[in-house]
């Protein structure tokens, strides 16, 4: 038996969302609600390694992937991110965002063809060269890359989050612009993932107690709209009376 998916705060987890076994079958890939994959070997109850989206949104789909040069990776996605990854030390190999929400992911062994099904009318397609060759019925990809220059991009770290100049007001952290605790990327800037959650903790301490304590109303709600009532009849005699009683005894409660 595994524990694949981490208690929630305040409260048991919501459960695993996807999983997947490697060719080997021993190997298991489990992702859960908040974000995480955890893959296991089946003779130990402990996870071999943990792997955080950053996002906190359910993983969706996992897939194990085998490259041209034989090298097998995860596939790990969330409503926001694809994320290619090692099983073994959790390096990040390479990421996809859309820009839109995923639904689910589409990818073959030995290419580096991706395809993705979002909250759109058109599908995501996404081509890794490095992954491996483009598939017989769209080998033009081949061509394509090849009259593509080479671009050299900034390196985009796993364990950094995006915030926006508007989110950095809002946490107090406006006068880190300009160090090496923000880089500057498109609209906003990115920052480390633990100085975030540090920031976020002190700019709004009681953010997690709201949230608690509306989830047990809701919870609470719902409990309440799901019990039998037993509606009492009113006497035929002196039935005025006796609803003049009941509204009395409301008030008095």
């Amino acid at each position: 038996q595994l524990e694949v998916c981490a208690g929630a705060r305040g409260g048991p987890g919501q459960g695993v969302t996807a999983l997947r076994f490697d060719p080997s079958g021993m190997h298991v890939a489990a992702g859960d609600h908040e974000g995480v994959v955890r893959i296991y070997d089946l003779r130990s109850s402990r996870p071999v390694h943990v792997k955080d989206h950053m996002y906190g949104t359910p993983i969706v789909d996992l897939k194990y992937h085998t490259a041209a040069d034989g090298s097998r990776r995860v596939v790990s996605t969330d409503r926001r991110v694809i994320k290619v990854w090692d099983p073994v030390s959790g390096a990040n190999y390479t990421s996809v965002e859309p820009g839109q929400e995923i639904n689910d992911v589409c990818i073959w062994d030995r290419t580096g063809l991706i395809i993705t099904a979002m909250e759109h009318r058109v599908l995501g397609c996404y081509f890794a060269p490095s992954l491996g060759a483009a598939p017989a019925w769209c080998s033009f990809l081949e061509n394509l890359t090849e009259e593509m220059e080479e671009e050299q991009r900034p390196s985009m770290y796993d364990d950094y989050r995006f915030v926006t100049r508007e989110e950095l007001e809002r946490l107090g952290m406006s006068h880190l612009v300009g160090t090496a605790m923000l880089r500057a990327y498109m609209h906003g800037f990115f920052v480390d993932n633990r100085l975030y959650g540090k920031a976020k903790a002190i700019a709004e301490p009681f953010s997690y107690e709201k949230y608690r304590s509306q989830k047990v109303e809701e919870k609470l709600a719902a409990e309440r709209a799901t019990r039998i009532t037993v509606k009492k009849k009113a006497p035929k005699v002196n039935a005025a009376l006796v609803a003049k009683l009941e509204r009395d005894a409301v008030k008095e409660a």
